[in-house]
């Protein structure tokens, strides 16, 4: 719209590609998105692994995932659908992730849980 028509498909950004995809052909996009989380995951998890409280607080970003997937809630394409269930499952998880760190954490040490 700023710059005139489109004429060809190079007047199009790779960026406008991967949201096109993402809203109406979403199976390739999703794919990317959960090696994406899989390796950041992973990576979080491979340097945080000696520290209880830094692997705490990685996992707790998951608050990141649930933000992610509420701003995707409201598309009414079945791929932003999609983005929003891969989003609060992965905060979902993340967070279980924290959640049994805290609680392997008090049970290693012998104390109870309140």
């Amino acid at each position: 719209m700023l710059h005139g028509s489109i004429t060809n498909s190079s007047d199009i950004s790779q960026l406008d590609h991967f949201i096109y995809a993402a809203k109406f052909k979403p199976a390739f996009p999703l794919l990317m998105a959960l090696s994406i989380i899989y390796i950041v995951m992973l990576t979080g998890y491979w340097l945080c692994r000696r520290s209880n409280k830094r692997f705490r607080l990685f996992y707790a970003g998951s608050l990141l995932f649930w933000i992610l997937g509420a701003i995707v809630a409201d598309s009414p394409t079945i791929g932003g659908h999609y983005f929003t269930m891969l989003f609060m499952t992965a905060g979902a998880g993340s967070a279980a992730m924290a959640l049994l760190s805290v609680l392997r954490a008090k049970c290693w040490r012998g104390e109870e849980l309140k």
